[in-house]
């Protein structure tokens, strides 16, 4: 009985390596993106967890992510006709505010269902071939430049429909795209660390300042594991997106609005300004490059170690969304 279902189990593997497997995957990733235009997500889901992990095809796992999306809402159509023209970045401090004014920004609770299944599709791409630090350089020696360039632009779009869902629940925007403006929490997170408080303070314009209080499902951090995940989600959204807008050739298309303009400039500046943002004199060398989820909970669950988490946040997320 047992040699049977080994057999079954290794069906997948033995298939995908086979000429007629390799056919059979890719007629069942037609008929999951076919799944995907009537918006049948579990259908499209169910076909593609069916065939075993493919983590090094890059249709199965652009069909994969975009089943997971589909899930959450989340549809790139609607991103170019009605959300891309809200995005404003004219200046570092405009962008994110605007963000959280897409159609898919909206989430009233912690870990919701739609913000958990875009995460999916999100990972799905950003570890595609199995990569432990995730970035483009790696995905690239994997895929190819071509192929990697698309995983990149769709991992670009759900990026940006995360960091405003993201930065609408935790950061309480209101309907202008305001910080705190819900009447909630001024501040992403309550700083105890005096640099960080020092640099929110430094903030001109900004609703958060050190006698502001943090969203409570972030304020348990470091010694909650579920507050230090979402508070590290929020910190590797930025780096990976930081990551992805650095590493992507953008179509010529004018449908991407400030996308492939200038929303680069605000990426370098952010990387590069000296002295601020990501080059801050009391952020470690490098910080903006780490991108690894699992790397930055197990890192910043140490409390010493995240007096620097809040230094970033103060010093980078703080900064841009006020």
């Amino acid at each position: 009985m047992l040699k049977y279902l080994y057999a079954f189990l290794l069906l997948p593997f033995f298939l995908a390596c086979t000429p007629e497997g390799e056919v059979l995957v890719e007629q069942e990733i037609e008929k999951a993106k076919l799944s995907l235009t009537t918006k049948n997500c579990a259908s499209a889901i169910t076909i593609l967890t069916n065939l075993g992990n493919q983590p090094e095809n890059p249709k199965y796992l652009a069909a994969l992510a975009s089943a997971y999306a589909c899930r959450a809402g989340f549809d790139e159509r609607v991103l170019f006709l009605n959300d891309i023209a809200l995005l404003d970045a004219s200046s570092n401090d405009t962008v994110i505010g605007s963000i959280t004014l897409f159609s898919t920004s909206p989430e009233t609770i912690a870990d919701s269902a739609t913000y958990t299944d875009l995460q999916l599709g999100i990972n799905t791409l950003l570890y595609a071939g199995g990569v432990t630090e995730p970035s483009s350089a790696a995905r690239e020696l994997i895929f190819g430049t071509k192929h990697n360039n698309d995983l990149n632009l769709q991992a670009l779009y759900m990026l940006l429909a995360q960091v405003g869902k993201y930065f609408y629940l935790y950061g309480d925007a209101d309907g202008t795209g305001l910080k705190g403006g819900g009447a909630g929490n001024n501040c992403l997170y309550s700083y105890t660390d005096p640099i960080a408080q020092l640099a929110i303070d430094s903030v001109a314009g900004d609703s958060c300042d050190s006698s502001e209080t943090g969203h409570p499902d972030l304020n348990a951090a470091p010694g909650d594991a579920d507050s230090l995940r979402r508070v590290c989600e929020g910190y590797v959204l930025l780096t990976n997106l930081l990551d992805v807008m650095e590493n992507t050739t953008f179509p010529a298309a004018t449908d991407l609005g400030d996308i492939n303009t200038s929303l680069v400039g605000v990426v370098n500046q952010l990387k590069n300004t000296p002295g601020q943002y990501c080059q801050d004199p009391a952020l470690p060398a490098g910080i903006c490059d780490e991108r690894s989820q699992s790397d930055c909970e197990t890192f910043y669950a140490v409390p010493a170690n995240f007096d620097l988490m809040q230094r970033f946040f103060a010093a980078v997320l703080e900064t841009i969304f006020i």
